[in-house]
């Protein structure tokens, strides 16, 4: 993950949502308890703790004492969870990236953006997966960010000579951490993005003989539009600084800059709000409560056993008549003591503890928390309302997802293509959240309806189509051979005769 300085050179909006986005992704990497034990220091500021841990210390206590107490905390990753099944949702179907539509079927990608399919980014990701990846950065922390560059090598090269070495438009992702700084400025009257700064942050091995060693880079990348109003772009690497300006495929220069902001709300360079964060921050406190809880559970979890000696018995006398030295405890269990009553206690502190926990379980799940039960009945219209929480806000992700990358996949286009212009491609993801195919049980009843010539066989095989089921020893049903246009689309009434 990418760590950068906060506060040298940093936009004010980065500065203050950086925390948030440090918080969940600690909680989606399952990094909370490792971090909650690494600093014996912390101190009860919220600042530290977000920094180096995540257990709230008494000032007073050891630092052994402290890492007993964090160690023995079990972290439930509900945030993990959660954005888990968010993201799994929004994949649970096909997405759709072709070219324009001839005779109601989609068409090949165009050849200038062909190549996407299996190589998006400038280290050769997929689109698919590189689309993954953005979706998992806005429905957790709900930023990121996509640049479209050409290489600098092909300038002064001719078209042919471009595509003969395979120089083609790339696009690169950045999470919210590696986009450190932004402006706006009012151009020809309307408000437009004038510079970026990104950070990116890589390793590699390097040989020197027969001895190898990992060493980290970091790269600076400013956009910016020049005093003309065109685009260029800035790298230094900390050896060396280059400035370049692309162009497009007819040579053009750039009156914009070629870098797209994604967020949760919508796609402007202002940061929106963190998605899982107040779901993290109730999953901390839980964290917390359950340090609590183990902690008294050790303490107090076996009965403790009381002596109270007789009236007419001294403590001297007590020890006396039992053998005891002084300093030694008395041992429990199959062992008798006289001049004494003893009793079993055994401290019931676990029930405030337990309902605290169960109330801020119930609030993350009413904003949005997708909590797995184990061993409970639920019908599918309950599993429906209680997703549905979650999955409101999916809807803007994705939306602004899909928007997002049209317009990068359009710059590429225009870079690569020799006109400068994008050629028409359809791109639409997935907005069906929920499993709402037809059951078992309903598709067995529909079977036996048609076996008993209540059901007609066009209606059995639209649902079957509609479903993507296929009947025995037939996996490929060309529905229109078997039945002709003229398959239904309204529902029949299976008590009519």
């Amino acid at each position: 993950m990418i760590t950068t300085n906060v506060g040298v050179l940093n936009h004010p909006e980065y500065n203050k949502a950086f925390k948030k986005w440090q918080v969940v992704r600690d909680c989606v990497n399952d990094e909370v308890k490792q971090k909650a034990c690494k600093n014996a220091a912390i101190t009860c500021d919220s600042i530290a703790r977000s920094q180096h841990g995540y257990i709230i210390r008494d000032p007073n206590i050891s630092d052994e004492a402290y890492h007993m107490f964090a160690g023995r905390a079990v972290f439930k990753n509900y945030t993990g969870n959660t954005l888990a099944i968010l993201t799994g949702a929004a994949t649970m179907r096909p997405y759709t990236l072709s070219g324009e539509t001839v005779d109601d079927e989609p068409s090949e990608l165009p050849e200038s953006i062909a190549y996407i399919e299996s190589s998006f980014t400038r280290s050769g990701l997929s689109y698919q997966d590189s689309m993954k990846a953005r979706l998992r950065e806005l429905a957790s922390v709900g930023r990121a960010g996509v640049w479209v560059d050409f290489p600098s090598s092909a300038k002064g090269m001719s078209t042919g000579d471009i595509k003969k070495l395979g120089l083609t438009s790339t696009a690169q992702s950045f999470k919210a951490e590696q986009i450190t700084d932004w402006s706006e400025k009012i151009i020809n009257g309307r408000k437009q993005l004038n510079y970026v700064k990104l950070n990116e942050c890589y390793d590699q091995v390097v040989q020197d003989g027969s001895d190898f060693t990992r060493e980290t880079y970091e790269v600076c990348y400013e956009l910016f539009l020049d005093e003309e109003g065109y685009y260029s772009v800035k790298r230094d690497d900390g050896t060396t600084e280059e400035i370049y300006s692309p162009t497009l495929g007819n040579g053009q220069r750039l009156t914009w800059i070629p870098f797209q902001f994604y967020g949760s709300v919508d796609n402007t360079p202002s940061i929106d709000s963190t998605p899982l964060f107040k779901i993290s921050e109730i999953n901390i406190a839980l964290f917390n409560l359950d340090a609590t809880f183990r902690q008294s559970m050790w303490l107090f979890g076996a009965p403790t056993a009381t002596f109270s000696l007789n009236q007419d018995v001294s403590a001297d006398e007590f020890m006396k008549l039992n053998g005891l030295k002084n300093g030694e405890s008395p041992a429990f269990g199959g062992t008798a003591y006289v001049g004494c009553e003893i009793n079993l206690a055994q401290i019931n502190v676990d029930s405030m503890l337990i309902t605290a926990m169960d109330k801020d379980v119930e609030t993350m799940a009413q904003i949005g928390a997708q909590i797995i039960t184990v061993g409970q009945n639920e019908t599918a219209e309950a599993a429906r309302i209680r997703k549905s929480a979650g999955l409101a806000s999916l809807y803007d992700v994705v939306e602004n997802l899909e928007e997002g990358d049209t317009n990068v996949i359009k710059w590429m286009m225009m870079f690569n293509n020799q006109s400068g212009q994008s050629d028409e491609f359809i791109l639409q993801l997935n907005r069906k959240f929920l499993d709402d195919g037809i059951s078992p049980q309903m598709l067995q009843q529909l079977i036996s309806m048609n076996m008993m010539g209540k059901y007609p066989d066009e209606y059995l095989f639209k649902v079957m189509k509609d479903n993507n089921l296929a009947l025995d020893g037939d996996n490929s049903i060309d529905y229109k051979e078997r039945l002709g246009d003229d398959i239904p689309n309204t529902g029949i009434n299976p008590d009519e005769e």
